[in-house]
C-alpha cells in the first residue's frame, strides 16, 4: 500500500502535556470574533491544510519532522484563535470540521500564485470575499526567496479598487466587492513578481 505524502507548513508542533506531539496553529483577526463563529474559523483553513487536519482527525497516522527524527502526530489540532474578551481561546479542529460549507457560497483557485498550494478566494454568504493563503510567504512562488511579505501587501492595497484588509498573516478580507474588482485582485495575485 502506497502513502500519501503531503508537506506543509503550519505554525507550530509541540509536545502534547498527554504525551506525544501536536500541532499548534494560530488564527487571528480584528475583524471578527473567531472563537465564536467555528464557520468563520473554516474559512480561513487553506484547502490543503484542511485535507490534513481532516485525516487527522479521521484517525489517519500523519507524521512530521522533529529535530530531525520523524513522529507521529496526536489526532486532533489545537487552533489557538483570537475571542473577544480574551486575547486568545483554544479550539480543537475536530469542532470545526465540517463547518465550511456553513458559510461559503463559493470558491475558485487562484491559479499560478504558488504552484502545489494555490491560495483560494472564497465568497461568503454575507457577499464578503476571505483571500486565503496555504503559507506567506508562499513557497513556490516565481520571485522564490526574493518575494517580500509586506511589499506584496503594500502593492495589493494600491493596486486594487475594492477595500482589502489584512486580517491575518494567511488570510485577507474583502468585505464587499464588485465582480470587476474582484477579478481585480484576482489579476494581481496571478500577476505579482511576473515579469519584474
Amino acid at each position: 500500500m502506497s502513502r500519501n505524502k503531503l508537506q506543509l507548513v503550519c505554525d507550530n508542533i509541540a509536545p502534547d502535556p498527554l504525551g506525544g506531539f501536536r500541532i499548534v496553529e494560530s488564527m487571528h483577526s480584528g475583524v471578527f470574533d473567531l472563537a465564536g463563529d467555528y464557520g468563520e474559523i473554516a474559512a480561513r483553513i487553506h484547502p490543503l491544510k484542511q485535507q490534513l487536519f481532516d485525516a487527522m482527525v479521521k484517525g489517519d497516522e500523519v507524521t512530521a519532522q522533529v529535530d530531525g527524527a520523524s513522529v507521529v502526530l496526536n489526532r486532533d489540532v489545537e487552533l489557538r484563535v483570537t475571542h473577544a474578551r480574551r486575547a486568545l481561546a483554544t479550539v480543537p479542529y475536530g469542532h470545526v470540521a465540517g463547518k465550511l460549507a456553513v458559510g461559503v457560497r463559493g470558491q475558485l483557485a487562484v491559479r499560478g500564485f504558488d504552484e502545489g498550494a494555490e491560495p483560494v478566494m472564497r465568497q461568503m454568504r454575507d457577499g464578503s470575499y476571505r483571500v486565503v493563503f496555504c503559507t506567506m510567504p508562499p513557497r513556490s512562488h516565481a520571485l522564490g526567496a526574493a518575494f517580500d511579505v509586506d511589499g506584496f501587501g503594500d502593492a495589493l492595497l494600491n493596486a486594487v479598487k475594492a477595500e482589502v484588509v489584512w486580517d491575518d498573516q494567511d488570510v485577507i478580507h474583502v468585505p464587499a466587492a464588485t465582480e470587476e474588482e474582484i477579478r481585480e485582485i484576482y489579476q494581481f495575485i496571478v500577476q505579482y513578481g511576473k515579469g519584474m
